[in-house]
C-alpha cells in the first residue's frame, strides 16, 4: 500500500494529467505576478474610448491602493466632466478592454513565458 504521501502524489498527477487545477493562489497585490502593466494597458484603450486626456504611467501608478471609483471620478473631474461619462461607464469600458486583452492573450509576461494557467477576476 502506497504511503500518504505517495498517495498525495498520485492525487496530484492523476489531477494534473486532466488538466484540473489542484490549488489556488491568490495574490491580491501583485507581489508574485505584476498585473499593472496589463491594467494599464486597460486604462489607456479606456481613455482613448472616451476621448478623454491621455494617463501618463507615473501618474497611473501614483493611483496605487485607491479605489476605481475614486481614480474614475477623479479622472473625470478634471476632464471637465464630460458629458454622458460616469465612474459606471469608465468601469464598462475598463473591463471590456481587459477581457479584449485575455480573449487576445495579451497576457502579463510572467504568465504568458511560463503557460500559467490562471483565472482572472478583477474588481
Amino acid at each position: 500500500m502506497a504511503s500518504p504521501e505517495e498517495q498525495l502524489e498520485q492525487h496530484f498527477q492523476s489531477l494534473s494529467a486532466t488538466g484540473q487545477p489542484y490549488g489556488l493562489l491568490f495574490d491580491c497585490d501583485g507581489t508574485l505576478i505584476d498585473t499593472m502593466p496589463g491594467y494599464y494597458r486597460d486604462f489607456e484603450s479606456t481613455l482613448a474610448e472616451l476621448k478623454m486626456p491621455p494617463l501618463p504611467p507615473a501618474r497611473f501608478y501614483s493611483f496605487g491602493g485607491m479605489a476605481m471609483v475614486d481614480i474614475f471620478n477623479l479622472l473625470i473631474s478634471e476632464a471637465g466632466s464630460p458629458p454622458g461619462i460616469t465612474a459606471q461607464v469608465m468601469e464598462a469600458t475598463k473591463r471590456k478592454h481587459h477581457e479584449l486583452m485575455i480573449a487576445a492573450g495579451k497576457a502579463t509576461p510572467y504568465v504568458r513565458e511560463r503557460s500559467v494557467r490562471r483565472q482572472v477576476e478583477t474588481h
